[in-house]
């Protein structure tokens, strides 16, 4: 029976070091996800494909428009901001190694395009003013790029107040 009550203060003490030990686990798994996180992170990895972009590394999708001007993006980070090329990777099956072209009707022109990627990389479209607008409106909309046609929404309403 002495020995009984031995085995068991071993397992309480050892239970309780267990216990221990995983709080001491979560605490630190706690402060290595405080520590870890970095707020600048994605913008960081959006610059990076950005320059991927502007080096034509990766870069798996041609669009054109129909005066034979081209630019070429990454077809990951503009399907998700687009309707169509979402739509078109879909279409071409997720094992396909094969670039997508795209020619875009006449009424897109190389502006409208550029700013349209330029949003899907960055967020931003830096040119988008009064004169830019319908351009840009078009691309977004041969795209389907819902997001650019509610910022090109809001400066039309905005150039109407004045």
């Amino acid at each position: 029976p002495q020995g009984d009550t031995e085995e068991n203060e071993a397992e309480d003490e050892s239970q309780e070091g267990v216990s221990a030990y995983y709080e001491d686990e979560q605490k630190y798994h706690e402060d290595t996800k405080t520590l870890v996180h970095s707020s600048t992170y994605p913008t960081k990895v959006f610059q990076t494909l950005e320059d991927f972009r502007h080096s034509s590394l990766l870069t798996d999708l041609t669009l054109s428009t129909q005066n034979g001007q081209s630019l070429r993006a990454h077809s990951i980070v503009i399907a998700a901001v687009s309707s169509l090329i979402q739509q078109k990777l879909w279409t071409q099956g997720k094992w396909s190694p094969a670039d997508i072209h795209v020619c875009l009707g006449p009424e897109v022109t190389t502006l409208g395009l550029a700013a349209v990627l330029e949003f899907a990389y960055t967020g931003n479209i830096p040119t988008l003013n009064r004169d830019s607008v319908a351009p840009i409106r078009t691309a977004a909309l041969a795209l389907g790029v819902q997001r650019v046609l509610g910022l090109c929404k809001l400066k039309e309403e905005e150039k109407e107040k004045k």
